[in-house]
């Protein structure tokens, strides 16, 4: 594992060789904007560099995303993730209703850059989906 970021509301961390990066949310608390783009903008700098094709996100512990901060994700965050590489993305995640509906806009803009998203329940289900483009 290798450390990319790391605080007490998120952690982003690498798994290179299995060709994936994720960040987990740890609080069920809403971050403030320059909160939530330091977090991405510190992963996009390593994706930059080191171009793994599988990105997992960990919601089950976030807490209400703003509806700037997913304009912004879909705008600014996907698309610099595809153009470095990124493949496929997973979503570990047991929301409410409300963070469902935000998640599907985010897969829909993840399919218009040619990264499909899936929701799934653990790591182990999301690297079952990464194996299978391989």
């Amino acid at each position: 594992m290798q450390d990319i970021f790391n605080a007490d509301y998120a952690h982003a961390f690498a798994e290179p060789e299995k060709d994936w990066f994720m960040v987990v949310w740890k609080k069920k608390i809403v971050i403030s904007f320059d909160l939530y783009q330091t977090v991405y903008n510190t992963i996009l700098d390593y994706h930059k560099i080191n171009k793994h094709k599988f990105f997992i996100a960990d919601l089950r512990d976030q807490g209400v995303m703003q509806p700037t901060h997913r304009k912004w994700f879909q705008e600014y965050v996907l698309p610099t993730a595809a153009k470095n590489g990124l493949k496929k993305g997973a979503v570990i995640f047991d929301g409410n209703v409300f963070k469902k509906y935000f998640m599907n806009h985010i897969m829909d803009t993840g399919k218009k850059f040619g990264v499909p998203i899936i929701f799934v329940g653990s790591v182990a289900e999301a690297e079952k989906y990464f194996n299978s483009s391989k």
